[in-house]
């Protein structure tokens, strides 16, 4: 059986390592393509701690919303 490498076979990864084979050899291109990448890069972390902190404040709300439910059942209970 014969392999062959990865990039022979997927034209998507063989492209992406043209394109890093032309970063290294290119300081400039480099530089300029890590400059726009760092503000999405920076958005796409802004929006994932976000959401995580989103999640933790809603996990603790709804905890919080339970035991108060739990307290008012077994009030009402003993009433």
């Amino acid at each position: 059986m014969e392999f062959k490498p990865i990039n022979r076979i997927n034209p998507g990864i063989r492209k992406a390592m043209t394109i890093e084979q032309i970063f290294f050899k290119n300081q400039r291109e480099r530089r300029l393509y890590e400059l726009r990448e760092k503000p999405v890069r920076a958005e796409i972390s802004l929006v994932a701690g976000a959401l995580a902190e989103g999640e933790a404040k809603g996990f603790a709300k709804g905890k919080a919303e339970g035991k108060a439910e739990i307290l008012s059942k077994s009030v009402n209970k003993s009433v």
